[in-house]
Protein backbone atom coordinates (compact mmCIF):
# COMPACT_ATOMS: atom_id res chain seq x y z
CA UNK A 1 0.00 0.00 0.00
CA UNK A 2 1.19 3.51 -0.73
CA UNK A 3 2.59 5.30 2.31
CA UNK A 4 2.45 9.11 2.18
CA UNK A 5 4.93 9.32 5.05
CA UNK A 6 7.61 8.17 2.63
CA UNK A 7 7.21 11.43 0.75
CA UNK A 8 5.68 13.86 3.24
CA UNK A 9 8.39 13.92 5.87
CA UNK A 10 8.10 17.22 7.74
CA UNK A 11 5.22 19.56 8.41
CA UNK A 12 4.90 23.07 9.80
CA UNK A 13 1.55 24.25 11.08
CA UNK A 14 0.59 27.72 9.81
CA UNK A 15 -2.71 29.61 9.98
CA UNK A 16 -5.44 27.62 8.19
CA UNK A 17 -3.02 25.17 6.57
CA UNK A 18 -0.19 22.70 7.02
CA UNK A 19 2.87 23.44 4.93
CA UNK A 20 5.09 20.57 3.86
CA UNK A 21 8.45 21.10 2.21
CA UNK A 22 9.37 18.86 -0.71
CA UNK A 23 12.84 18.88 -2.28
CA UNK A 24 12.58 20.23 -5.81
CA UNK A 25 14.96 22.19 -8.04
CA UNK A 26 14.08 25.68 -9.21
CA UNK A 27 12.88 25.50 -12.82
CA UNK A 28 10.95 27.96 -14.99
CA UNK A 29 8.53 26.61 -17.58
CA UNK A 30 6.80 29.24 -19.75
CA UNK A 31 5.12 31.65 -17.32
CA UNK A 32 5.09 29.26 -14.40
CA UNK A 33 7.71 28.00 -12.00
CA UNK A 34 7.75 24.24 -11.83
CA UNK A 35 6.83 23.17 -8.31
CA UNK A 36 6.37 19.46 -7.65
CA UNK A 37 7.27 16.97 -10.39
CA UNK A 38 4.36 15.49 -12.31
CA UNK A 39 5.30 11.84 -11.77
CA UNK A 40 5.11 12.31 -8.00
CA UNK A 41 1.74 14.06 -8.34
CA UNK A 42 0.48 11.16 -10.43
CA UNK A 43 1.50 8.77 -7.67
CA UNK A 44 -0.43 10.85 -5.14
CA UNK A 45 -3.43 11.05 -7.49
CA UNK A 46 -3.54 7.30 -8.11
CA UNK A 47 -3.53 6.69 -4.37
CA UNK A 48 -6.40 9.07 -3.68
CA UNK A 49 -4.30 11.77 -2.02
CA UNK A 50 -4.45 14.44 -4.72
CA UNK A 51 -7.46 15.74 -6.65
CA UNK A 52 -5.90 18.48 -8.81
CA UNK A 53 -6.38 21.29 -6.32
CA UNK A 54 -3.62 23.89 -5.96
CA UNK A 55 -2.73 26.92 -3.93
CA UNK A 56 -1.14 29.61 -6.11
CA UNK A 57 1.70 31.93 -5.12
CA UNK A 58 3.53 34.68 -6.96
CA UNK A 59 7.31 34.53 -7.12
CA UNK A 60 9.38 37.39 -8.52
CA UNK A 61 12.54 36.51 -10.40
CA UNK A 62 14.41 37.80 -13.46
CA UNK A 63 12.18 40.89 -13.78
CA UNK A 64 9.05 38.80 -14.00
CA UNK A 65 6.27 37.65 -11.67
CA UNK A 66 5.74 33.92 -12.02
CA UNK A 67 2.92 31.73 -10.78
CA UNK A 68 3.85 28.83 -8.53
CA UNK A 69 1.13 26.19 -8.20
CA UNK A 70 1.49 24.14 -5.02
CA UNK A 71 -0.61 20.96 -4.75
CA UNK A 72 -3.08 20.54 -1.91
CA UNK A 73 -2.98 16.91 -0.79
CA UNK A 74 -4.44 14.72 1.90
CA UNK A 75 -2.03 13.86 4.70
CA UNK A 76 -3.38 10.30 4.75
CA UNK A 77 -5.83 8.26 2.73
CA UNK A 78 -8.53 8.15 5.42
CA UNK A 79 -8.07 11.69 6.70
CA UNK A 80 -9.77 14.98 5.84
CA UNK A 81 -6.64 16.87 6.88
CA UNK A 82 -4.83 18.47 3.96
CA UNK A 83 -1.35 19.81 3.39
CA UNK A 84 0.14 22.22 0.86
CA UNK A 85 3.27 20.85 -0.81
CA UNK A 86 5.83 23.61 -1.14
CA UNK A 87 8.97 23.12 -3.25
CA UNK A 88 12.09 23.64 -1.16
CA UNK A 89 12.85 27.04 -2.73
CA UNK A 90 9.55 28.54 -1.47
CA UNK A 91 9.26 30.40 1.81
CA UNK A 92 5.92 31.23 3.44
CA UNK A 93 4.90 34.87 2.95
CA UNK A 94 8.02 35.65 0.89
CA UNK A 95 7.88 36.65 -2.78
CA UNK A 96 11.43 35.66 -3.73
CA UNK A 97 13.01 32.18 -3.84
CA UNK A 98 14.87 31.22 -0.68
CA UNK A 99 18.29 31.25 -2.34
CA UNK A 100 18.02 35.01 -2.96
CA UNK A 101 17.75 35.74 0.77
CA UNK A 102 20.62 33.39 1.58
CA UNK A 103 22.76 34.88 -1.19
CA UNK A 104 22.06 38.42 0.01
CA UNK A 105 23.17 37.64 3.56
CA UNK A 106 26.26 35.77 2.37
CA UNK A 107 27.20 38.63 0.06
CA UNK A 108 26.78 41.21 2.82
CA UNK A 109 28.95 39.19 5.20
CA UNK A 110 31.65 38.77 2.54
CA UNK A 111 31.88 42.44 1.50
CA UNK A 112 32.69 45.57 3.44
CA UNK A 113 29.85 47.61 2.00
CA UNK A 114 26.46 48.76 3.26
CA UNK A 115 23.30 46.70 3.14
CA UNK A 116 21.81 49.20 0.70
CA UNK A 117 24.62 48.57 -1.76
CA UNK A 118 24.31 44.82 -1.30
CA UNK A 119 20.56 45.08 -1.95
CA UNK A 120 21.28 46.86 -5.24
CA UNK A 121 23.72 44.11 -6.25
CA UNK A 122 21.16 41.45 -5.41
CA UNK A 123 18.55 43.18 -7.58
CA UNK A 124 20.95 43.22 -10.50
CA UNK A 125 22.08 39.63 -9.97
CA UNK A 126 18.59 38.10 -9.83
CA UNK A 127 16.54 40.59 -11.83
CA UNK A 128 14.47 42.04 -8.99
CA UNK A 129 12.59 45.33 -9.14
CA UNK A 130 13.40 45.99 -5.51
CA UNK A 131 15.02 44.27 -2.58
CA UNK A 132 15.12 46.14 0.69
CA UNK A 133 18.22 46.49 2.82
CA UNK A 134 15.93 45.93 5.82
CA UNK A 135 15.12 42.48 4.38
CA UNK A 136 18.82 41.65 4.54
CA UNK A 137 18.94 42.84 8.14
CA UNK A 138 15.97 40.70 9.17
CA UNK A 139 17.29 37.68 7.29
CA UNK A 140 20.71 38.04 8.89
CA UNK A 141 19.14 38.17 12.33
CA UNK A 142 17.06 35.05 11.69
CA UNK A 143 19.96 33.11 10.19
CA UNK A 144 22.23 34.04 13.10
CA UNK A 145 19.57 32.79 15.52
CA UNK A 146 19.38 29.53 13.56
CA UNK A 147 23.13 29.09 13.23
CA UNK A 148 23.31 25.87 15.22
CA UNK A 149 20.96 24.07 12.84
CA UNK A 150 22.56 25.66 9.78
CA UNK A 151 25.95 24.26 10.77
CA UNK A 152 24.45 20.77 10.93
CA UNK A 153 23.22 21.18 7.36
CA UNK A 154 26.09 23.12 5.80
CA UNK A 155 28.09 21.54 2.96
CA UNK A 156 31.05 23.87 3.50
CA UNK A 157 32.94 21.42 5.69
CA UNK A 158 32.26 22.98 9.10
CA UNK A 159 29.05 21.14 9.94
CA UNK A 160 30.70 19.36 12.86
CA UNK A 161 31.34 22.61 14.72
CA UNK A 162 29.05 23.85 17.47
CA UNK A 163 28.27 27.44 18.36
CA UNK A 164 27.38 28.86 21.74
CA UNK A 165 24.77 31.59 21.98
CA UNK A 166 27.06 33.65 24.19
CA UNK A 167 29.79 33.92 21.55
CA UNK A 168 30.45 37.48 20.34
CA UNK A 169 28.22 38.46 17.42
CA UNK A 170 31.20 39.04 15.11
CA UNK A 171 32.37 35.46 15.63
CA UNK A 172 28.88 34.13 14.97
CA UNK A 173 28.67 36.14 11.75
CA UNK A 174 32.03 34.85 10.59
CA UNK A 175 30.88 31.30 11.26
CA UNK A 176 27.62 31.96 9.42
CA UNK A 177 29.56 33.23 6.40
CA UNK A 178 31.63 30.05 6.39
CA UNK A 179 28.42 28.03 6.31
CA UNK A 180 26.89 30.13 3.52
CA UNK A 181 29.97 30.35 1.26
CA UNK A 182 28.71 27.67 -1.18
CA UNK A 183 25.60 29.79 -1.81
CA UNK A 184 27.72 32.55 -3.35
CA UNK A 185 29.09 30.30 -6.08
CA UNK A 186 25.92 28.29 -6.76
CA UNK A 187 22.93 30.03 -5.17
CA UNK A 188 20.14 28.08 -6.87
CA UNK A 189 21.42 24.62 -6.01
CA UNK A 190 23.23 25.20 -2.71
CA UNK A 191 20.65 27.62 -1.34
CA UNK A 192 17.79 25.31 -2.22
CA UNK A 193 19.52 22.29 -0.69
CA UNK A 194 20.44 24.12 2.51
CA UNK A 195 16.86 25.34 2.99
CA UNK A 196 15.48 21.81 2.62
CA UNK A 197 18.07 20.23 4.90
CA UNK A 198 17.41 22.91 7.51
CA UNK A 199 13.67 22.17 7.36
CA UNK A 200 14.35 18.47 7.91
CA UNK A 201 17.00 18.97 10.61
CA UNK A 202 14.90 21.44 12.59
CA UNK A 203 11.78 19.23 12.45
CA UNK A 204 9.73 21.48 10.20
CA UNK A 205 10.97 25.06 10.58
CA UNK A 206 11.82 27.34 7.69
CA UNK A 207 15.35 28.70 7.50
CA UNK A 208 14.18 32.31 7.18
Amino acid sequence: MFSPQKYIIMKEVCPNMILTLFFEKFNILKNEISGINTSYLETLRSNGLFSDKYKEYKISYNYHDYILKCPIVKTSINSYETSVLLPSFKLPRRKYPVFIYLYAVALYLSLEISMRKVAALVCKRFGLKNFSHSTISRSLKKLTQNLEFILKCSTSGIHSMSVRNEEPSLNRRATLLDALIPVLSDPLDCGNTLAYEFFSESCGNFII
